[in-house]
């Protein structure tokens, strides 16, 4: 009875005004300066306007670039409350254009009424799990530059190209022109650039990477020179061993086979004779015979 008129009477006050369906991941859109409608201030929030965040995104045209953005208005955005104050539209993000309603998306929860991607047309048990899908992966979602400090906003499928060329988040290499993260700046030009500057394993010289190739191959070239030449130096050191071994080995056969040679004559040995004994010697010797015998 009176519990369900209430919850249906809520569930009622969740219609979104754009596509007139329950509200997805909620927001209230942030009241221009002089608007009429509930407040009168800048970044106050209407309480009367509960949207989806991709039905905002659409009538405020953030999906496109700023530039780009109500074209036919001069650039001039209108409050969706009274419909006559605006803003330049340039100047409108998802930061300052709207607030997500996070009291109301637990209160949806609560009543487990569930969630959606109207643009991606998946189911999900929640809005909170709907929030994430839109924070992380949601293609068509609206989100800001991943480069802090650089205030571009696009949808997540066309952001993809300007964060490739930031010039907040991205530099250009000096060495190879390529466009890098400026906080690998440092390590994509010693570790990865195509013409980082790399030493010689052979004879320790710098030289641009490209340069590398050619310089190695003069090495190799050198290498193989010496290679030859010392093979070169062995077979000439072999080929005279085996000359001089043929040559001495050759003269020692010629005699084998042919006449023998005449040997040299053996010379008599004369044995040195003792000179003959002095006189007195003689005598001497005679007399000590004489001696015994007497």
């Amino acid at each position: 009875g009176t519990a369900g008129g209430a919850l249906a009477s809520f569930v009622d006050a969740l219609v979104c005004p754009i596509c007139l369906e329950v509200a997805q991941t909620p927001v209230n859109v942030t009241c221009f300066v002089g608007c009429e409608g509930t407040h009168a201030k800048a970044n106050a929030t209407c309480l009367r306007s509960s949207l989806c965040q991709h039905c905002a995104n659409e009538v405020l045209q953030l999906v496109r670039p700023p530039n780009e953005r109500f074209s036919s208005d001069a650039g001039r955005a209108r409050c969706l409350i009274c419909r006559k104050t605006s803003v330049d539209a340039k100047r409108l993000t998802p930061l300052t254009a709207y607030h997500v309603n996070h009291t109301l998306m637990d209160a949806m929860d609560r009543l487990s009424l569930g969630a959606r991607c109207q643009k991606c047309d998946v189911e999900f048990d929640s809005q909170t799990e709907l929030q994430v899908h839109y924070l992380k992966a949601c293609p068509h979602a609206v989100v800001q530059c991943r480069y802090t400090g650089c205030g571009e906003f696009g949808t997540r499928a066309s952001l993809a190209a300007h964060e490739r060329a930031c010039p907040v988040g991205r530099t250009r290499c000096h060495q190879c022109e390529e466009l890098v993260e400026r906080d690998a700046l440092v390590s994509h030009m010693v570790t990865s650039c195509r013409q980082r500057t790399v030493a010689c394993i052979v004879c320790g010289q710098r030289m641009p990477l490209p340069e590398m190739l050619s310089h190695l191959r003069q090495h190799q070239a050198q290498l193989q020179m010496q290679v030859m030449e010392k093979k070169a130096g062995r077979k000439n050191s072999s080929s005279s061993s085996s000359k001089t071994s043929a040559t001495r080995g050759g003269g020692s056969g010629s005699n084998q086979s042919g006449r023998a040679e005449p040997s040299a004559v053996q010379q008599p040995q004369l044995r040195t004779l003792a000179p003959p004994p002095s006189q007195p010697s003689v005598r001497r010797q005679q007399q000590s015979v004489q001696a015994r015998v007497l």
